[in-house]
């Protein structure tokens, strides 16, 4: 099968950003591993701490669990990281055929804005549920 140039330009795209999301989401949560096992500790101490003051800051966590967790906070990580990765291959791709050789910045700006757009919903649904 043979591909003409916007194909492999979308799928070149897509590889690219599915892989940013990959390293990424795997740094993410071997540093929210960290914060939990933190967390663990100061809750066997018996002064009574807020472990957001200790461990991670509550703003940290809440942007780390959106990068790479997406909008699935509490569910399953696979499945959440399937669904991100669809996505950021999607606009991966998207952004590649679209603006060419700017699409790497306009990448980089989507996933930042998608980023703290899920991050601040994170932190509304703990008042809102």
């Amino acid at each position: 099968m043979r591909l003409d140039r916007t194909q492999r330009r979308f799928l070149a795209g897509a590889a690219l950003g599915l892989a940013l999301f990959l390293v990424e989401a795997g740094v993410v949560e071997i540093l929210l591993a960290m914060d939990d096992a933190c967390r663990l500790q100061v809750s066997r101490l018996r002064l009574p701490t807020d472990p957001f003051t200790v461990c991670m800051a509550e703003w940290k966590w809440y942007l780390l669990r959106a990068v790479s967790r997406g909008i699935l906070w509490d569910g399953s990580p696979l499945l959440s990281w399937l669904i991100m990765g669809a996505f950021y291959g999607l606009v991966g791709g998207l952004s590649a055929q679209v603006f060419r050789r700017r699409g790497i910045v306009v990448f980089l700006l989507a996933q930042a804005a998608v980023v703290a757009f899920l991050a601040g919903l994170g932190y509304v649904r703990q008042f809102v549920g």
